[in-house]
């Protein structure tokens, strides 16, 4: 009987243990958010000695995952704002790409508003930023939308108008998700991911009082 053969089958088995453990940290080390397309690579080195003082190398199979694309965003928030008869009132919302993979988005709003990206994140449309229905965003980018309403005339004060954003992935199996503020829960559940749009819901209170319009902007100061 060949007791050297008796006595490595447990080691054996060990470094097959030992390289599917490492080959486990080794896929571990890269969690997180890779673009898609990334390739993965792992492959693990185990060295040993037997009880007569052998050493061992062992090397396990490369095993190579590439990532695959998630179409993930995120649309933010559904406001409220006080607007006289005639006015043009603007609410800032925020889409976000979340995913791993650039996407574009279908934009659009309901009673006649118009969509701008604001690219300088001042709450309004300045000159140069024409209306759009589309945003490109790749992986990790954020735009900030305004969307713009202007109330009619004949509009009665103390009675409510509501304007709703919405945006669509490219990607039919995509994801977005109305986060924040949510005043469209009925239609549009905060949190729900089960559907490549989402909506924010913006409500219009008409006063015939005076109202007051903020405008953010920023400088940079050298001195």
């Amino acid at each position: 009987m060949n007791n050297t053969s008796l006595k490595r089958k447990p080691l054996a088995r060990w470094v097959a243990f030992a390289l599917a453990a490492s080959t486990a940290v080794v896929g571990a080390a890269h969690a997180g958010a890779p673009l898609a397309g990334t390739e993965i690579k792992n492959l693990a080195t185990v060295t040993y000695e037997d009880e007569n003082g052998n050493k061992y190398s062992a090397q396990s199979n490369e095993a190579i995952i590439t990532v695959a694309e998630q179409f993930r965003a995120t649309l933010e928030n559904d406001r409220t704002q006080s607007a006289a008869p005639g006015q043009t009132v603007y609410f800032p919302h925020t889409l976000a790409n979340t995913g791993n993979t650039p996407d574009t988005y279908t934009l659009a709003a309901d009673n006649r508003a118009l969509i701008y990206v604001d690219t300088n994140g001042n709450g309004q449309p300045d000159a140069g930023e024409d209306p759009t229905t589309t945003v490109t965003l790749g992986a990790g980018e954020t735009a900030n939308l305004v969307v713009g309403y202007v109330v009619p005339t004949s509009t009665t004060s103390g009675t409510s108008t509501t304007v709703t954003l919405t945006a669509t992935s490219g990607n039919t199996a995509g994801i977005v998700e109305d986060v924040g503020a949510n005043a469209d829960v009925a239609t549009d559940p905060k949190g729900a991911t089960a559907d490549n749009s989402a909506t924010n819901t913006d409500i219009v209170s008409i006063t015939t009082g005076p109202v007051l319009v903020l405008n953010k902007s920023s400088r940079l100061d050298p001195t």
